[in-house]
């Protein structure tokens, strides 16, 4: 009974070692988004190092217009299903979906 006794103490201080061993001593604190590392990163930009142009119109307010495009574009299709999402798509809408010849 005392082998026994000792056999078993001794799988009880092994498992907690192992507990320990694999136990992080810091716990990872996750944050939902990186924004706060991009706030951080602009903080540390000064704006003396950012040239600003005061006479020149900004891009980024331009009107964008709508051309038609006459070539056909490819499409590329990604997910879980890619094949049946190509063959639905064909099937659906053959004049706007074909599928490409393997070269």
């Amino acid at each position: 009974s005392e082998a026994k006794d000792e056999n078993s103490s001794s799988k009880a201080t092994s498992a907690a070692a192992r507990r320990s061993f694999f136990r992080r001593k810091h716990k990872h604190k996750r944050s939902g988004s990186k924004d706060g590392k991009d706030l951080l990163a602009l903080d540390t930009i000064s704006t003396d190092s950012i040239p600003f142009l005061d006479d020149a119109v900004s891009l980024a307010y331009q009107r964008v217009q709508k051309v038609d495009c006459t070539s056909p574009r490819p499409v590329l299709i990604l997910g879980p299903l890619p094949d049946a999402v190509k063959d639905m798509l064909v099937k659906e809408s053959p004049g706007k979906f074909c599928r490409c010849p393997l070269e």
